[in-house]
């Protein structure tokens, strides 16, 4: 709905003859048209659009305005802060675990070469250990055919 310039000098508590001087200011500018602020019956009225541009701004509100933005902007520095120190805390994790990880696999490395030694030694160690087996046997064997023919009676005369 549209107000006239006093009921908006009124509302908003500005002087008349400063309002119709930002109004001549603000048409020379082509912020407001014709169609934004209208005479009618020697009354000049201003539709939404001019009181939005007209509107003065309030120094408290501005005030208000500046404080709330410095406080989103330390929120937005803590945040970016805990952010960054986290990012940090989860870099370190991430560098001791690169750290064991490359430990263990050289732990790894070094039992699973071990492994290999070992598992060389025992090959060899139970070859050798058949090879002796396979020596005692045919020794057995040997002795076993000479207790046979111990065993075998002899013919003194015969």
């Amino acid at each position: 709905m549209p107000l006239t310039v006093k009921q908006f000098c009124d509302l908003y508590k500005c002087d008349i003859s400063s309002m119709y001087k930002k109004i001549r200011r603000k048409k020379r500018a082509g912020e407001l048209s014709e169609l934004n602020v209208y005479k009618e019956n020697g009354i000049t009225f201003l539709d939404e659009k001019a009181e939005q541009i007209l509107k003065p701004i309030l120094i408290s509100n501005l005030k208000e305005e500046i404080a709330d933005r410095e406080n989103t902007i330390k929120i937005y520095q803590q945040s970016d802060y805990e952010i960054k120190s986290l990012l940090d805390d989860k870099e370190n994790d991430l560098e001791k675990i690169k750290s064991e990880y490359t430990e263990l696999e050289s732990k790894y490395n070094i039992l699973q070469e071990d492994y290999k030694r070992i598992s060389k030694e025992y090959e060899t160690k139970i070859s050798e250990y058949e090879n002796q087996i396979s020596e005692y046997r045919n020794q057995i064997d040997e002795l076993t055919e000479q207790l046979s023919a111990l065993k075998k009676p002899r013919k003194l005369f015969g």
